[in-house]
């Protein structure tokens, strides 16, 4: 028998066993109040607070305490010891004693039956059965009984069958259930039966009837109230005909009554055990203080109760997904409460690890330091994880770029540390080695003297860490992971909710861990060899894969996450409501097109009141302009828009606000309080000044944000926080002026370090945004920069920041979850759906789709990559996987790919009704509402549904609607197909032949009329070729191009051509360009994807 699919609950507690002989040795340890019969006195006895249950009966062997419930029964049972309750000396205060008679909670061992006043029921219209009796709690419910569908009746210890409704024997149970509930047989288990009717005592042999007269009913057996009482003896029958039988053959001496009395009655079973005897009448179905639903709501919290002890917990390795089965995490932690596990590698929140924290990034940020001291190649090995596969790596270990990333590093580190410092007492055991424990001892002895620096654990926190991930660790029968730190990243992916994390949620904590590991081997290095080289070799095998070490575990786990993570195809996020497209439900949430739209264009307004009022004190200084030059290829440091030297004239207005602020008395009262007597220097209010400052700042939030919706595919926050409007030594601007446009170019620098080199992605802005950031450069930063010098006026950084980021925060540059946290405001007010940066890219992929298809074919850059997803800054192939759509990314554009870039963009603009960049328009504009909406795009019309596609004409009623008006029509038609028809004859050299279907025609006429996209769908031998053959010919002037799945398939298209004497050339790797002069020109679809193609194609069609 397969013992997995039992599932057996204690009843007093939480516990599930998966066996009898387990369930049942723990209830006799766990039961806590035992029915205890003396020949004297039934008593209950409840545990004590150590769990004893105590005797106290005059018997000379009595032990008094007993842990076992089976114990104590068997010694009153054997001893026949009568009670006599607790003596002087005795700990009777531990000791609750509940007497039967005043329990009405407890089941009594001989349950009474409440006395009921009988009354002679009259015959009816109810059923022949009422519902089946189980007041008093009389049927009695076991854990294993009750998986084979059994019963059993408390106060006559009865087995019951209460689905049939019958008494059994107790040596036939196991048969009835085979023969008639076979739905119970995969759970029979002989063993298991008979320990649970010897362990309750119950009856073998069913009881004589003559015992029941007149007695409560037996709970699960049916009561029938049509019973007929015979007034000489006990019998009762249920019809006249079986009495009057009865009477004449049992009292021929009596006078045969004109009535019998009717009483309620039952019987044993349906065969040798069927007569009826009488009982009392039933208690009712529910009594005063039950209500209906009690037993559901119990049953309900059991259940739950059940389940939350170990969800982890299973018995089938199909309930546990290929990760998990791979890793065996579940199989681990089946013994341990999850949420305790949970709660060990989380930090205390009461501040006890304080300094541990302080200590730990006191030690990290020094072993930075020594990245300057380490020579290239000893770094180049350090970061170099598997050199038998691709030898040493070029690129160095290295500080991160940004300062603060560090710092999550080193939050994990403090986790394992605390982690290895619980109390030993913990139920999770971590068996290490005596080396390993002595430096964690000394760690936290040393923890324990107040007052010590973080410099003082440094050196003992290296100890630690070293000895942990330098040893060779072997799995151990108390811990099958054996490893701590990969103890540590198992518990680590247990969720708050006891859930497992993802696998692609696992790989950031695994990078992590292995930052650390090689800062810990470089500080070894340095302090524990005399030379580095010898160092390196010696410790090899903790920083590289394929050896025996933490680190060959992290990478080989890193490598699975990774590989389940891409691999792994995520559901949809949304999906369409209509047919049209205007109506969606993103992630639960109801969005339509409109409300997006509606979004773009209010964020514009508001955008530019907040920069009009709060900015530019209403003054309307705006700059009006034709023509900005920009010089797209300088990199000299300090150039930008403002410091070309055809832009003179901006340069002359860069101090038109501050000097309308100082002009106006009004705000001069505001922002100045005096001036300087000596040099004439402001005296300015600081919080007046400060507060225009955050202003300030706030508008270039809003700037990044209205990029981020209308300026294409939206960028990583990353990348567009860092723009620079200024060229500096060590990094080139990403603010230009392209002829009408206003372009940023975001640097995706995600796989810089796999590419070796940054991509540059442009976004074309929109015509309003793109002047308010112009205005505000112009006007606002000029005095954003003296205000900043009078808030920290010795500060250069702030100055560097002004002069040189976009958009400034404060005195640091912008970062995405400011960028996010603004886009979820934004969205909330106004869609009333909080979208952040990652959920606007994923709702702008499905938008895209299908409201602006046409722009997945601008370019086939690299393997198919197109411009709106670059843009977005991601694969196509993670667009396949994660958002629905495909792309692959690039690093470098000619001059008419950028141009498709900025084509999206403006795509973007005109489906979210905002004037695009191509548009000279000036901000001013926006002073005047109704001027603003007379710059919007008209509606773009509805798309075409999916039943008003199926309408559409056949190809050649389409072909005919194409053609002059009915009067000409038919020979313009007859031309057409003349002209095709001598295009056949020359091709095939025969002047007879003709059309081989009427299906080819059609195609033919449809391609050479030149309207209409055509598929041509024809049989082996249908001259397919000749559809593009024959409209070459007829427009000389023009080049078809025919791509083919396979070079094989190239060559026989050569040969084909050369037989119909056709002029064509064939495009490859190699050619230069597509020059015009052949009709026709073959190229394989391989090629055709490359950005080469690409770049001739736009160059052949540019001239």
């Amino acid at each position: 028998m397969d013992t997995s699919r039992l599932f057996l609950p204690c009843d007093h507690c939480a516990e599930v066993f998966s066996t009898g002989p387990a369930l049942y040795e723990h209830i006799a340890l766990c039961k806590p109040i035992v029915e205890a019969v003396y020949p004297n006195q039934e008593i209950h006895i409840s545990r004590d607070a150590e769990g004893r249950l105590a005797c106290y009966c005059d018997h000379a062997h009595c032990e008094r305490y007993y842990m076992a419930e089976t114990d104590l029964l068997v010694h009153i049972k054997n001893d026949q010891g009568n009670y006599i309750g607790p003596q002087p000396g005795d700990e009777s205060e531990s000791i609750v004693l509940v007497p039967s008679s005043m329990s009405s909670e407890l089941a009594p061992v001989t349950p009474k039956a409440e006395v009921v006043e009988e009354t002679a029921p009259t015959n009816s219209a109810e059923p022949d059965t009422l519902p089946i009796h189980v007041g008093d709690n009389a049927l009695g419910s076991h854990a294993y009984l009750s998986s084979i569908g059994l019963h059993y009746e408390k106060a006559h210890l009865l087995l019951i069958c209460a689905a049939c409704g019958i008494v059994l024997n107790t040596e036939h149970g196991l048969s009835h259930v085979r023969t008639f509930h076979p739905v119970f047989r995969p759970n029979i288990t002989k063993e298991y039966y008979y320990y649970a009717v010897s362990g309750l005592e119950l009856e073998r042999a069913l009881p004589d009837i003559s015992r029941m007269h007149n007695k409560a009913p037996l709970a699960g057996l049916p009561v029938y109230d049509d019973g007929l009482a015979c007034p000489w003896c006990q019998k009762v029958f249920r019809t006249t005909g079986a009495m009057d039988y009865h009477h004449r053959v049992e009292h021929p001496r009596k006078v045969k009554p004109t009535q019998y009395e009717v009483v309620y009655t039952q019987q044993l079973d349906h065969q040798k055990h069927k007569s009826y005897f009488r009982v009392c009448p039933p208690l009712p179905r529910l009594t005063a203080n039950v209500t209906k639903t009690k037993w559901l709501d119990e049953q309900e919290a059991f259940v739950a109760k059940a389940i939350a002890v170990n969800p982890h917990k299973f018995n089938d390795v199909r309930e546990v997904n290929d990760f998990l089965r791979l890793t065996k995490w579940p199989e681990y932690i089946q013994d341990y409460s999850p949420a305790v596990l949970h709660q060990l590698v989380q930090l205390p929140t009461n501040g006890t690890l304080d300094w541990l924290k302080k200590a730990v990034e006191y030690k990290f940020l020094n072993d930075l330091t020594l990245i300057e001291e380490t020579p290239l190649l000893i770094l180049q090995r350090l970061n170099t994880s598997d050199p038998a596969k691709g030898g040493i790596s070029n690129d160095p270990f290295h500080a991160h770029q940004k300062s603060g990333t560090i710092h999550k590093y080193i939050h994990e580190v403090v986790r394992l540390l605390s982690f290895l410092l619980l109390d030993t007492s913990n139920p999770y055991k971590l068996p290490l080695p005596t080396f390993v424990k002595e430096a964690i001892e000394t760690l936290r002895s040393t923890a324990a003297i107040p007052g010590l620096p973080s410099s003082s654990f440094a050196p003992l926190i290296q100890k630690v860490l070293y000895s942990l991930w330098g040893t060779q660790w072997r799995p151990s029968a108390q811990n099958p992971v054996g490893d701590p730190t990969m103890c540590f990243v198992m518990l680590s992916s247990l969720k708050a909710n006891l859930s497992w994390c993802h696998p692609k949620d696992i790989t950031g904590l695994l990078a992590k861990l292995t930052y650390c590991i090689r800062l810990v081997v470089l500080r070894e290095i340095h302090v524990g060899f005399p030379d580095l080289i010898q160092g390196m070799n010696g410790l090899q095998s903790m920083y590289t894969e394929k050896t025996d070490s933490t680190f060959n575990s992290i990478r080989s786990l890193q490598h699975l996450a990774t590989s389940f993570a891409l691999s792994s195809v995520s559901l949809p996020t949304s999906f369409w409501l209509d047919s049209t497209y205007t109506q969606l439900i993103f992630k639960g949430d109801r969005i339509s097109i409109a409300q997006i739209q509606a979004m773009g264009r209010d964020m514009i307004l508001s955008t530019f009141q907040f920069m009009h009022h709060h900015v530019f004190w209403s003054k309307d200084v705006f700059l009006e302009y034709e023509y900005i030059a920009d010089d797209l290829t300088e990199q000299t440091p300090g150039y930008n828009i403002f410091q070309d030297r055809r832009n003179s004239f901006l340069l002359q207005r860069k101090r038109t606000l501050l000097q309308a602020l100082l002009d106006d008395p009004t705000l001069c009262d505001r922002y100045i309080l005096g001036f300087q007597p000596t040099t004439g220097q402001p005296i300015w209010n600081l919080p007046r000044i400060r507060l225009w400052y955050k202003h300030y700042c706030e508008l270039q939030l809003q700037f990044m944000t209205l990029i981020q919706l209308l300026g294409g595919a939206p960028a990583r926050g990353t990348e567009i926080a860092c723009i620079q409007y200024t060229n500096t030594p060590n990094q080139t601007r990403g603010f230009f002026k392209m002829n009408t446009h206003w372009v940023i170019l975001c640097r995706y620098t995600k796989t810089s370090a796999l590419t070796g080199h940054d991509k540059f992605i442009p976004h074309g802005i929109d015509a309003f945004t793109g002047d308010m950031i112009f205005q505000s450069l112009t006007h606002a930063l000029p005095v954003a920069k003296v205000f900043a010098s009078a808030l920290y006026p010795n500060s250069v950084d702030v100055q560097k920041l002004l002069n040189t980021f976009l958009f400034p925060n404060n005195r640091k540059i912008s970062d995405s979850d400011r960028l996010s946290e603004s886009m979820r405001i934004a969205s909330q007010t106004r869609v009333g759906v909080a979208l952040g940066l990652a959920d606007w890219r994923q709702l702008f992929v499905t938008i895209k789709h299908k409201h602006c298809p046409d722009l997945e074919d601008l370019a086939a850059l690299d393997s198919t990559d197109t411009v709106s997803a670059l843009q977005a800054g991601h694969s196509r192939q993670t667009e396949d996987r994660i958002y629905g759509l495909t792309q692959e990314s690039f690093a470098h554009h000619s001059e008419d790919v950028l141009q498709a870039f900025l084509g999206f963009s403006n795509k973007w603009d005109a489906f979210m009704k905002v004037p695009d960049g191509s548009q000279m328009l000036s901000c001013r504009v926006l002073l005047s509402p109704s001027a603003y909406l007379g710059h919007l795009p008209k509606p773009i019309s509805a798309l075409p549904s999916a039943a008003q596609e199926a309408k559409r004409l056949p190809l050649h009623a389409r072909l005919l609607s194409q053609w002059p008006a009915p009067e000409t029509e038919h020979d313009a038609l007859a031309q057409l197909e003349a002209r095709c028809v001598s295009a056949l004859h020359t091709l095939l050299d025969n002047a007879e032949a003709t059309w081989t279907s009427v299906e080819q025609k059609e195609a033919v006429m449809a391609a050479a009329s030149g309207c209409n996209d055509v598929v041509a769908i024809l049989p082996t031998g249908g001259r397919k070729t000749m559809v593009a053959l024959i409209q070459a010919l007829i427009h000389k002037s023009s080049v078809t191009l025919i791509v083919v799945p396979f070079v094989a398939l190239l060559q026989d298209y050569q040969h084909r051509l050369e037989r119909y004497k056709v002029t064509f050339s064939v495009f490859t790797s190699q050619s230069q360009r597509i020059s015009g002069m052949e009709p026709i020109v073959l190229i394989t679809a391989e090629i055709s994807r490359t950005a080469h193609f690409t770049q001739c194609l736009m160059e052949g069609l540019g001239g």
